[in-house]
């Protein structure tokens, strides 16, 4: 689990720096590595990451698909879909579509 908490972090932070190449990278091996070892909640915060990577390299299409698939995984722990969750909130809102304000509702922790 150490393992997929560091491919999970470096993904993230080759996201946030624009780094899409590492990012996939990383994103890659630590899909792969968590898939092999049932690591089903890391798996899945790793493919949110995924697909907020692709809205960031314009395949919206692609992008949604993932967010859509984690975001209605019944995971009991909401930050593990946040990443998804906020990724198709954020494409709802750019495409108009309806739906985004019960995602963003999904993004706050009271």
């Amino acid at each position: 689990e150490m393992a997929a908490r560091i491919y999970a972090n470096a993904s993230c932070v080759e996201v946030y720096g624009r780094q899409a190449n590492e990012a996939h990278r990383w994103l890659a091996e630590g899909l792969l590595y968590c898939r092999e070892r049932d690591l089903d909640f890391w798996w899945a915060y790793m493919r949110g990451w995924l697909a907020e990577l692709l809205i960031r390299e314009g395949r919206w299409t692609e992008a949604k698909e993932i967010a859509r698939e984690v975001a209605d995984l019944p995971l009991t722990a909401r930050v593990l879909r946040f990443p998804a969750t906020a990724a198709l909130a954020r494409l709802c809102i750019r495409e108009g579509a309806p739906g985004f304000d019960a995602l963003l509702s999904d993004l706050t922790f009271e």
